[in-house]
């Protein structure tokens, strides 16, 4: 029989210093040992507007795809509390990994999380082990994604005051660390297009491969 501590040792500080430093090994399981009390912060937090009537919904939006606005509207309008269910790599959102007890907290309902989540054969394998719903997955005409992301890239559309000097600070730093890792660069349109639309279309084609794995557990688009 498997045991678990009905509590745990770690805080977010050691979530944070794991994260911060890298080490997502741990990070993954401290944040699955922390899955429950989170859950409990955040429907405290709530200041009682937590439904656990709001039908439990695995999402992943496609980057540039308008995801952010309709993730959005699920918080603001339908009454869903933010709860994230993946622990992402560091400026590389794709890069997702579920955790077991914050799936079960997640499919107790009303919460909802923003991925950019491919199924990776981590994703795909806590998923067919934890029996999680089918997913969301939100997708866009890669060539248009790819134009956004272009833009993205370039800091427009960002807003204005602080939130755009945040947001284009953000944007910055992940430029740096895709530079770092995959050699980004920006350059002309044509060129962009030619180098990165890959990326969009390999986004597309990871989900439709997890629909041909698991044809019963299917991605809604």
């Amino acid at each position: 029989m498997t045991m678990r501590p009905s509590t745990t040792p770690y805080t977010m500080a050691d979530y944070v210093a794991a994260y911060e430093s890298e080490d997502y090994p741990n990070a993954i399981a401290i944040w699955d040992a922390l899955a429950e009390a989170n859950a409990q912060y955040l429907i405290r937090e709530s200041g009682g507007s937590y439904d656990a009537t709001l039908p439990p919904i695995f999402a992943s939006f496609m980057p540039k795809s308008g995801g952010t606005f309709l993730y959005n509207r699920m918080i603001q309008q339908v009454g869903y509390v933010d709860y994230p269910w993946v622990v992402t790599r560091w400026q590389s959102h794709t890069e997702a990994y579920p955790t077991p007890l914050s799936l079960a907290a997640y499919r107790r309902g009303g919460f909802f999380g923003h991925t950019h989540a491919v199924p990776s054969p981590y994703f795909r394998m806590v998923f067919g082990e934890h029996d999680a719903e089918p997913v969301w997955v939100h997708l866009r005409n890669p060539a248009e994604a790819c134009l956004a992301g272009y833009f993205h890239y370039l800091g427009e559309g960002q807003g204005e005051g602080k939130a755009r000097d945040a947001r284009l600070a953000g944007i910055e730093a992940e430029k740096v660390i895709l530079r770092e890792r995959h050699g980004f660069t920006i350059g002309s349109w044509p060129a962009f297009f030619r180098r990165w639309l890959g990326f969009y279309a390999g986004w597309v084609s990871a989900w439709l491969s997890y629909r041909e794995e698991y044809p019963g557990n299917p991605p809604h688009g």
